[in-house]
């Protein structure tokens, strides 16, 4: 643990809410395989006026924006461990109604950090963490400019959807199809060992009839941290990088590598 007293003040102040909303989001993504330490960590950068939190464990990508929050301590991107974010986003629950949480929410998080750690403040809590050390990978270059396909769903029938089907899979190499269609979806898993599982869900589609596969456990993760009651899922074609993102903001993006199948 770093020694208590390093960063001793805070000086950067960040809406507890929305961070909190934005680390629920994001460290999802993040890898738990201590082989490749920078992808057990969220980067946190400042793009735009903003600042910019991404996780990645190489086969998804969840990517949030905070805008109008582009303060961040000191002047390089920092890359914090996915835990210790989780554990700061457990925080507000445990203390609503704390002296720092005005009106459920409207509270602040103390940030402060160095060349070699970070500080978190919540209320009397204090979680304090040494940032990983190395260059990210260039996630930028992984999203696409344009997709020719878009898939428009109601979030709860589509997570409804997934979850049935999900229930023959066994493993991990078990993958879920999506059948893009005008007028929605229809969902499929074949299990040799327990059999088929298809649910069809109406929804707006453009773009040329597609069937694309993906690790349904990945699929549902990116669409549970969606917010608000619709989802949109573009792609490009069955072996590319497709989104799942919300129809009514464009703060978070989840890129979900597909799983290619015969």
């Amino acid at each position: 643990f770093p020694a208590v007293g390093r960063t001793s003040e805070a000086t950067t102040q960040l809406p507890e809410s929305a961070l909190s909303e934005a680390v629920r989001q994001v460290v999802r993504a993040a890898s738990h395989d201590d082989a490749r330490p920078l992808l057990t960590g969220v980067l946190l950068s400042r793009v735009d006026g903003s600042i910019r939190m991404v996780a990645t464990d190489s086969y998804r990508m969840a990517m949030r924006d905070l805008p109008g929050i582009g303060a961040l301590p000191g002047e390089d991107d920092l890359l914090v461990p996915a835990r210790a974010l989780a554990e700061l986003q457990r925080l507000p629950a445990r203390h609503v109604g704390g002296e720092d949480d005005e009106g459920g929410g409207g509270g602040k998080v103390g940030v402060a950090a160095t060349n070699s750690e970070i500080t978190f403040w919540q209320g009397n809590v204090q979680i304090s963490t040494r940032l990983l050390e190395g260059r990210y990978p260039d996630y930028k270059q992984l999203i696409p400019d344009h997709y020719p396909n878009r898939l428009h769903l109601g979030k709860e029938s589509f997570l409804a959807a997934l979850r049935r089907v999900q229930l023959l899979v066994r493993d991990n190499t078990t993958p879920v199809r999506l059948s893009m269609r005008q007028g929605g979806v229809d969902l499929t898993v074949v299990s040799q060992e327990v059999g088929d599982a298809s649910e069809s869900v109406d929804g707006d589609f453009t773009g040329e009839d597609l069937v694309i596969a993906f690790n349904p456990s990945y699929l549902i993760d990116g669409t549970e941290a969606v917010l608000g009651d619709e989802v949109i899922v573009e792609s490009a074609d069955a072996s590319r990088a497709a989104t799942v993102r919300g129809a009514d903001e464009d703060h978070f993006r989840y890129l979900l590598m597909p799983v290619r199948v015969s």
